[in-house]
């Protein structure tokens, strides 16, 4: 009703109520056949955000067969009776730091409307740039701590530590772990900044200086620097992949010794350290991880559970801070 006035009535013939509790469940399952329409390319997908990507070294080629899976989308989308918010859709170009391609080389359509090219973009709460810097999202990131500092200097006069350090956790650490194995490979340049962060965010909890040296406080307040927060992820990561408690596609990153060579070692069920050429592979979580699992002490490794496996490792990393 509107200024008195009712319109007619009329049947929905497809559809589902919003705010419904089966309105979830009924939407993947009825875009669940989307990667079908796909002939080359992969996608990602989460509720109503949809992920396309196709890698290649022939840029013709990566084009050609894009475009093909964007006419093949327009065609699912037309025949579900969906309609896509193309001002929200974008297109990222992902090269090496040496290679620029400029935008007239590439015309890509979808539903005869032109996309848009982006360097960056946030996807799933992370902020990922053509280059995989990490740089525009550890920027984001600092937004996003700085105001957590500014809740800690307001509370720091009426709370006490252990309040204190809840709201740490709420308002930084989360920022801080939330992705870490991704951006924590990232250039020195860029981690220091949040670094710095993190170290002032202890001086306010404990009252100290500005100058106060930080590896003391990080071990009174049993918090781990950004550092060792990045090895606790890793150490985490290969436990649950010697478990095989990891996602298949995560799981199947790493092989072990076995499957390399048949020679009865004692480190023949742990991961594999494979040799790579690019600085971006071997700075990465996908080679620095299995490198890490070997420096774990074997009594940590032999934990039965997750939980105390993290602890034990919390205890072993803390006795590492000088």
């Amino acid at each position: 009703m509107y200024s008195n006035i009712k319109s007619t009535t009329l049947g929905v013939t497809c559809g589902v109520p919003q705010g419904s509790v089966l309105g979830p469940l009924l939407f993947i399952i009825y875009t669940n056949d989307l990667p079908c329409a796909l002939c080359h390319s992969k996608c990602v997908l989460f509720a109503d955000d949809t992920t396309i990507y196709y890698s290649s070294i022939d840029l013709n080629g990566v084009i050609s067969k894009i475009t093909s899976d964007l006419e093949n989308l327009t065609d699912w989308f037309r025949a579900n009776k969906l309609s896509l918010n193309i001002s929200k859709t974008n297109y990222m170009l992902f090269s090496n730091n040496n290679i620029k391609v400029p935008d007239s080389m590439i015309k890509l359509r979808l539903a005869n409307t032109k996309l848009n090219r982006v360097n960056n973009i946030k996807f799933l709460g992370i902020m990922i740039d053509d280059k995989l810097t990490w740089q525009k999202h550890i920027e984001y990131m600092r937004n996003k701590i700085s105001s957590g500092l500014y809740a800690l200097n307001k509370s720091k006069h009426t709370l006490e530590i252990n309040h204190l350090k809840s709201i740490y956790y709420a308002l930084i650490h989360s920022h801080l772990n939330y992705g870490l194995l991704l951006w924590g490979s990232s250039a020195k340049t860029f981690l220091h900044k949040i670094e710095i962060m993190q170290n002032k965010s202890i001086r306010i909890i404990t009252n100290s200086k500005y100058n106060a040296t930080a590896h003391p406080i990080y071990k009174l307040l049993h918090i781990l620097p950004l550092n060792l927060l990045y090895k606790h992820q890793m150490g985490k990561l290969m436990y649950l992949h010697s478990k095989h408690l990891l996602p298949p596609p995560i799981q199947k990153l790493f092989i072990t010794n076995q499957a390399v060579h048949a020679h009865n070692t004692r480190h023949l069920n742990d991961p594999h350290i494979a040799q790579h050429r690019t600085y971006k592979i071997t700075s990465s979580f996908f080679h620095k991880a299995p490198e890490f699992w070997y420096k774990i002490p074997q009594y940590i490794k032999n934990c039965k559970s997750k939980n105390s496996f993290c602890t034990n490792l919390t205890k072993y990393l803390q006795s590492q801070q000088t």
